[in-house]
């Protein structure tokens, strides 16, 4: 065959691009040798170039064909189309059809509870990464489906029957919606796919209600859950591929009676801290009680915290089975949706000192006050609970704590004062009181050093407690003779408010206060707390005002807990349960909701423990029919027959169970068997 524009031979006819009106399509070229205006004729012919084989005498030569259909926007872009499929068969053949293969499917678990269920998966699917060789070669820079989110179904049955969408869980990325295209009354459409909420991958997902009917999930009643992972490709055709589902079998329900948990479901526990006194929480929420371990677990930190280097990270380590879990992790958001389940349970860390120092201005981090209390009042008698006085009246009602200017939390200011840190603090009314230095009337006289001491003494003293630290040592005090500028510590009679106290340590002098004179007082940096006012009546002897600031988790900090193992044949707990198992429905009218046909029929005992026999008779002590289970499931249905496989007549029977171990109830049953009806064939 010859090209017509070309003169070139050729094995293929109208190689040309007829939508694009490039090289030799039907209008410019047909037949070949004719004229580029000439009306190409009508033909049904198919032309076909097979070979060169070399075949020897006797060989066989298998020939494949592809007989390809493609629809596009229009006839041309049609054939566009075809082009493109034809090219995209060809290498799957030419891959031997070793194609893209879909994201592996989740590993299910599930965790019931009272018309509750919980299903959570393995993260198994989320390596998922696999290169589309058939946009290999084009330049492009992203030829791979990746891993982007899992969709959640209800089914009607076992076998997938009827899916129902329950939710999508989408990474964190760009990309929320999902189109490819679909054949709309004969026209291919580009349309939305996937929906996602873009808000990071899920791995659990508490379900109450029947996606069927709308209503609440009824215990006892079986329910069909799957999960899918799906990946992405911007480039590919199709654009996403989504895995197959593990389709499992829920029932909910109170779990059997032998069964005992320290935990339920989505229960926050909180991990002792073995080193270090930081404000973080530790929270291990339980996901499934059920897989828990019964192992022990620390978190451990390390890393750099400073005002110029923040490098705090943590690792989860199974102190059991000596096994890193999480390593070097700085993941310290609260959201629990989101992260891993290790072992049935999600670990999040709540820096609860770094959040509230993230709070203030930037440059001024290095301190945060937390609270301001009375933890003891006249005689020194403890206060229980604490009364918070900053701002509020102290357990008397005589008293608070309070500020001038900006606010009491003049000690966070670092730019010019040292600030409180991480320490603690108690200002201590006692019978001997302090000796102190008082201050100029401007703003910065308390920074001087040559400032005089006060007169007579102040009743109280102030103390550097300790904080992430253990300390223990008196502070330097000075007041800021504002109001009367003589000298003493006085009270404004129109406010109330007691003058300005300010406390102080020298690093290299932590021996009495009262030992150094005016004229080597301090510097800016030595300051703990500025400006602390007292308004009302002074304290009574005794009182002690606590001072408490926020305390950032810090590299060496060491947190621990031991998640015990749930108990599924606890003979103790089923003992004091005996009664609470249950056989449903009862009467048996007819028919029973969950009977998914005529031959099908039972009736449910519900919570039985592991080990269990239940003999059936009539009201006469006639035995029907011996039912038994040894597993850590808590339902055993009896079909209605007796011990000859027959239906068994509309009457009263007696279960006897027997627990070993546990002991024996015996319940009544009420059966009223539908009127038979003979099939007609």
């Amino acid at each position: 065959m010859i090209n017509p524009l070309t003169g070139d031979t050729t094995r293929y006819i109208l190689t040309g691009d007829p939508e694009a009106k490039t090289g030799w399509y039907a209008i410019n070229a047909w037949p070949p040798g004719g004229s580029p205006t000439a009306v190409p004729p009508f033909i049904d012919n198919y032309y076909f170039s097979i070979g060169p084989f070399n075949m020897a005498p006797f060989d066989t030569q298998e020939v494949v064909i592809g007989i390809i259909a493609a629809t596009g926007k229009d006839h041309l872009n049609s054939v566009t189309e075809l082009k493109r499929k034809a090219n995209i068969i060809q290498k799957g053949y030419s891959l031997d059809f070793n194609l893209v293969q879909p994201p592996p499917t989740p590993v299910m678990h599930s965790y019931t509870s009272d018309a509750q269920i919980v299903l959570w998966w393995d993260e198994n699917a989320e390596n998922y990464n696999q290169g589309d060789p058939f946009i290999y070669g084009r330049g492009l820079q992203d030829t791979s489906y990746k891993f982007e989110g899992y969709r959640i179904w209800q089914y009607k049955d076992q076998n997938g029957t009827d899916p129902r969408n329950l939710a999508v869980y989408d990474i964190k990325d760009s990309i929320s919606e999902i189109d490819d295209y679909r054949i709309i009354n004969g026209i291919q459409v580009l349309v939305p796919i996937i929906l996602g909420d873009n808000e990071g991958a899920r791995r659990y997902a508490q379900i109450t209600t029947d996606k069927y009917t709308g209503q609440p999930l009824k215990n006892g009643n079986s329910y069909y859950f799957g999960v899918t992972a799906y990946g992405y490709s911007r480039n590919s055709s199709p654009t996403y591929m989504e895995g197959k589902p593990q389709i499992i079998e829920v029932k909910p329900g109170r779990q059997k009676i032998d069964y005992n948990s320290k935990f339920e479901t989505l229960q926050n526990i909180l991990a002792d801290p073995i080193s270090g006194k930081s404000d973080g929480q530790i929270i291990f929420r339980v996901i499934d009680p059920a897989a828990l371990t019964g192992d022990t677990y620390d978190v451990i930190f390390s890393g750099k915290v400073d005002s110029v280097n923040d490098s705090l990270v943590y690792n989860l380590y199974n102190v059991t089975k000596n096994d890193t879990m999480i390593y070097r992790s700085a993941d310290y958001s609260l959201d629990s949706l989101h992260k891993q389940i290790h072992d049935g349970f999600i670990l999040i860390v709540n820096n609860i000192g770094e959040t509230a120092l993230d709070s203030l201005p930037p440059g001024k981090r290095l301190c945060r006050l937390k609270n301001i209390q009375e933890i003891k009042g006249q005689g020194g008698k403890d206060i229980q609970p604490p009364a918070d006085v900053f701002e509020s009246l102290n357990s008397t009602g005589k008293w608070m704590i309070k500020s001038s200017g900006d606010s009491v939390f003049r000690m966070e200011n670092i730019d010019a004062f040292k600030g409180a840190g991480s320490d603690d603090y108690e200002i201590r009314f006692t019978q001997v009181g302090s000796e102190y230095y008082t201050s100029g009337y401007s703003f910065l006289s308390p920074l001087l050093k040559d400032d005089p001491k006060g007169k007579g003494k102040v009743p109280f003293e102030v103390w550097n407690i300790g904080g992430s630290v253990d300390k223990n040592y008196r502070l330097f005090i000075k007041t800021w003779d504002k109001d009367l500028r003589d000298s003493a510590w006085t009270k404004n009679t129109t406010t109330g408010d007691w003058e300005g106290i300010y406390a102080y340590t020298r690093p290299f002098l932590y021996q009495e206060p009262l030992a150094l004179t005016s004229g080597n007082i301090l510097t800016a940096k030595e300051f703990n707390f500025t400006n602390l006012i007292i308004n009302g009546d002074l304290p009574d002897e005794g009182t002690v005002i606590k001072l408490t600031t926020y305390k950032r988790i810090l590299p060496g900090d060491r947190f621990r807990i031991k998640l015990d193992k749930a108990q599924f044949n606890n003979i103790t707990k089923a003992k004091t349960s005996v009664n609470d198992f249950t056989v449903f429905p009862n009467p048996y009218f007819g028919s029973n909701s969950l009977e998914t046909s005529e031959s099908n029929k039972f009736m449910r005992f519900t919570r039985l423990p592991l080990s269990t026999t239940i003999r059936i008779y009539s009201l006469a002590g006639v035995f029907v029919r011996k039912l038994e289970k040894n597993d850590n499931g808590q339902y055993m249905n009896w079909d209605l027959k007796n011990d000859s496989g027959q239906y068994v007549a509309s009457g009263m029977y007696i279960a006897y169970v027997e627990m070993p171990g546990v002991g024996a109830k015996v319940l009544k049953l009420a059966v009223i068997m539908e009127k038979e009806h003979l099939n007609k064939f």
